[in-house]
């Protein structure tokens, strides 16, 4: 996404640019640019006002959906003179690899923990198909801050949940409710 928007110059690849040569736009966050700076559409460049006229500035709207566009549009609000996509993702002096783990650096965000608990939960008594299906649940909807530690299986998420080593989990005889869900069941 951002490799896209730097070919383009786009009034927020414009907005870096100008912070990066100007001082007066180092106070001022994305949304609220357009207050004291003109769009020169030809050009596609910002300039500072000359005069000061009544203008309203707006920012596309982005759904929460949109996993990286959102948390970079929730960045461009309350990031002050960013210059570039990795300085919105730079926070007190490291660099995160997501603008949402930026945003979660920034104290903005929830951390995981209700969702780690919603599988310590489950794991608890759901079998192995409703535990799943939780999985893919958390992964589309609930964006959790670190997805790889989702990554691992079900199963291993479940022993490390119920204190068995992982390592061992083969020595141990199958739990029942770990059994496929597409075994011969009854008629």
């Amino acid at each position: 996404m951002a490799e896209r928007a730097t070919r383009q110059r786009t009034n927020l690849i414009a907005y870096f640019a100008y912070n990066t040569q100007n001082a007066d736009g180092q106070n001022v966050v994305y949304a609220d640019f357009p207050v004291n700076h003109v769009w020169k559409i030809p050009e596609k460049v910002w300039f500072a006002q000359q005069r000061r006229e009544k203008v309203v500035g707006r920012m596309y709207f982005v759904h929460f959906t949109a996993s990286e566009r959102f948390f970079l549009h929730l960045l461009l609000i309350v990031i002050l003179g960013a210059t570039s996509f990795e300085h919105l993702r730079t926070i007190d002096n490291t660099e995160h690899s997501t603008f949402q783990v930026a945003y979660g650096a920034l104290g903005l965000l929830q951390d995981d923990v209700e969702w780690d608990t919603c599988m310590r939960e489950a794991c608890i008594d759901q079998d192995a198909k409703r535990l799943r299906n939780l999985f893919v649940t958390l992964l589309l909807f609930c964006s959790p801050l670190n997805p790889k530690v989702y990554g691992k299986d079900i199963e291993t998420i479940c022993c490390m949940i119920r204190g068995i080593d992982a390592s061992r989990m083969e020595a141990l005889p199958r739990m029942p409710t770990m059994t496929p869900y597409y075994s011969s069941r009854p008629n």
